[in-house]
């Protein structure tokens, strides 16, 4: 029995170091055929991770070198953008003196046009300050006893037509600026005559809305004669003002049956509300 029992432990003992040697072999060639897929997977698992790092990396450092990129390209364009800013204001302060000085001369040209149409020594001034709303005001002019200015000197302006009229009388001087007393001020008083018919009155301003002259103490027997439109000048008679300064038009005629004169409403002959250069009459030549 004890024979027997041996033989069957062998047996056994050889059957699994077979099955052991069995499976080794079939271990190692399946270890043979798959290592290969295994590195292979291993070296892309090894270079899909590389490569997201490095994708990473490059986007963060194209992002940043994009970003400082672009805020020194606005630094820049913001600079050259006040460079044009300031070029800009420049030319357009150039091209509006340009327009300024191109109108003065105009002006000038203009006025020293008209200036030989005087017979009068005369002083070109400017309106520096007036009260465009009140007609009967004083207002100031830019020249004084600098330019030989003196109290009661007459002003005349001219009209864009080429014509000139009278509109006032120095009222005060400084050394640099007078005052002129308009037409319209009731304290101004002209001596006058109606041109085409040499009937005299006294003209001088009033209180009136309609912004005309009132001409006082007319012949009656001028109203046979006189129309409206007439021009009025300055007589020149026991007066400031020179002889044959125009004043203005004939506007309305008025008169009563009892009195022994007759009155006139006259329209300047030169705007008021367009003055800007004047001239200050000194003598006549």
């Amino acid at each position: 029995m004890k024979k027997k029992e041996s033989v069957k432990t062998r047996l056994k003992k050889n059957s699994n170091f077979f099955i052991f040697i069995f499976l080794l072999v079939i271990s190692l060639l399946m270890l043979t055929f798959t290592s290969n897929n295994t590195k292979k997977r291993l070296g892309h698992i090894g270079y899909t991770v590389s490569s997201s790092v490095q994708y990473g990396a490059f986007s963060v450092f194209s992002f940043f070198k994009e970003t400082f990129s672009s805020i020194s390209e606005l630094k820049k364009l913001k600079r050259e953008y006040n460079i044009l800013k300031l070029k800009f204001n420049i030319n357009q302060t150039m091209l509006s003196d340009y327009d300024s000085l191109k109108r003065e001369n105009d002006e000038l040209r203009s006025l020293l046009k008209f200036s030989k149409k005087l017979q009068y020594d005369y002083v070109i001034s400017k309106i520096v300050a007036k009260d465009p709303t009140n007609l009967f005001s004083n207002f100031s002019i830019n020249v004084g006893k600098n330019k030989g200015i003196k109290k009661y000197m007459p002003v005349i302006a001219f009209r864009d037509d080429g014509e000139y009229g009278l509109i006032g009388v120095v009222s005060d001087v400084a050394p640099f600026t007078s005052h002129v007393m308009p037409l319209f001020s009731n304290k101004c008083y002209v001596s006058s005559k109606i041109d085409s018919y040499n009937y005299h009155g006294l003209l001088s301003g009033y209180s009136d809305k309609a912004n005309l002259l009132k001409m006082n103490y007319i012949s009656r027997e001028a109203k046979d004669y006189i129309k409206i439109g007439d021009l009025i000048v300055t007589s020149g008679e026991n007066s400031l003002y020179p002889k044959g300064l125009k004043i203005g038009q004939i506007e309305n005629i008025s008169y009563k049956d009892w009195e022994s004169s007759i009155s006139l409403y006259v329209k300047p002959f030169v705007s008021f509300s367009k003055l800007e250069y004047i001239y200050v009459l000194k003598e006549t030549k």
